[in-house]
């Protein structure tokens, strides 16, 4: 009688810690949760958070870097074609402000391709260590608002 009483005590109060357990919890610590039960790896959130704060990082210091470029293209265009405008000999003037431009262009061209390859690499690298934390399905973490 008395192992029994036990048990049913025992029993409620798993049921209940699990009721509770399972309120109180985000749902992703409780998919991690339940993940040691049924087999399945566990997400190591910690981990996560790590590889985010690491992509995130890595995209601001490349739009910095970005900016900056972009930044100095337009300050350079702006002394080249105020120097060629400066030039009295028509063709030479013509041909400065061509290569103004051209070097303006060169610039962001460079400007743009670096951006891309830095945003490239920042979620390669995030993929990769969300894949270490055993975190396979990232859901809405997709690259595409860097644009």
């Amino acid at each position: 009688m008395r192992n029994s009483v036990f048990a049913k005590t025992a029993v409620s109060a798993l049921i209940s810690s699990t009721l509770v357990f399972s309120s109180v919890l985000p749902a992703s610590a409780r998919e991690a949760a339940s993940g040691l039960a049924s087999g399945k790896r566990t997400v190591d959130i910690a981990c996560v958070q790590k590889a985010i704060d690491a992509r995130e990082d890595a995209l601001m210091n490349a739009w910095t870097a970005h900016n900056t470029a972009v930044s100095s293209a337009y300050a350079a265009r702006k002394t080249a074609l105020h120097a060629a405008w400066g030039m009295t000999d028509p063709g030479a003037r013509k041909a400065a402000i061509k290569a103004a431009w051209e070097a303006f262009r060169t610039s962001m061209k460079t400007a743009k391709e670096t951006w891309k390859k830095s945003r490239k690499a920042a979620w390669e690298t995030f993929r990769a260590s969300a894949h270490a934390c055993n975190a396979t399905d990232l859901g809405a973490e997709q690259p595409g608002s860097e644009e």
